[in-house]
């Protein structure tokens, strides 16, 4: 049996959530030229990746950026169609009347500012935005990545991962996803969004699993054997 570095893990999770992040950002040339090389370097992962349950829906999103990348302006359109048919915005889910809009950004500010994170005021997206959520997300396993190879503490950072899933991607992304299955039809963007719900649901499952081995076996804290439990994940 193999083994794999849980520092190895966390840093494929962080490559994914910022791959996924940069996805629902406008579909600029350069944007493009850099999700192409994301997806080769997270290919070169290869013998890995492909034991995520997630990496079917992925890598149709990613066929399909290599697919469109040529033709910008047709990419461009459904992106359009995307942001007229479906909202990006967690609050448009989570306070579909508009009640409570505030309270949601406010938790979200909160929890940012936990992490040390700030956003600018100048910067364009609000704090609720998927992009913005899946960047966090890409900074936590980030930090969880080195506090693996350092010999660091854990714990708190695989609690934080585990919240901000639990209280809020999960809940609202599972949503987006029924939204863009009714709206997009055809449009590409479509496995963009099915291929985040399949990486937040499962990604849940995985912290679960990690959370449990670090907390009660101390002493398999830095690798994982390579097999497969039940839910489709690499133990």
């Amino acid at each position: 049996m193999t083994r794999i570095r849980l520092a190895d893990v966390a840093q494929l999770r962080y490559a994914l959530y910022r791959f996924l992040a940069a996805s629902f950002l406008y579909p600029k040339e350069e944007r493009l030229e850099q999700l192409e090389e994301a997806i080769g370097i997270l290919e070169e992962t290869g013998t890995s990746l492909q034991y995520f349950a997630f990496y079917s829906p992925w890598q149709r999103w990613a066929d399909a950026v290599r697919q469109f990348h040529p033709r910008l302006y047709e990419l461009t359109l459904a992106y359009t169609e995307l942001l007229q048919l479906v909202p990006l915005q967690a609050s448009r889910y989570l306070d579909p009347e508009g009640w409570e809009q505030g309270r949601v950004i406010l938790e979200l500010e909160h929890t940012y500012r936990e992490a040390g994170l700030r956003l600018s005021p100048n910067h364009p997206l609000p704090p609720d935005h998927l992009a913005v959520e899946l960047e966090f997300m890409a900074f936590l396993c980030q930090q969880e990545s080195q506090a693996w190879a350092e010999s660091g503490p854990v714990s708190r950072l695989l609690s934080l991962e585990r919240a901000f899933l639990h209280r809020h991607l999960q809940r609202w992304v599972p949503l987006l996803a029924r939204k863009a299955r009714e709206e997009l039809g055809t449009n590409l963007y479509r496995a963009a969004v099915e291929a985040v719900e399949a990486f937040v649901i499962h990604d849940g499952d995985w912290l679960d699993l990690i959370a449990k081995l670090a907390f009660s076996l101390p002493t398999a804290r830095r690798t994982v054997g390579k097999g497969k439990e039940p839910n489709g994940l690499p133990s």
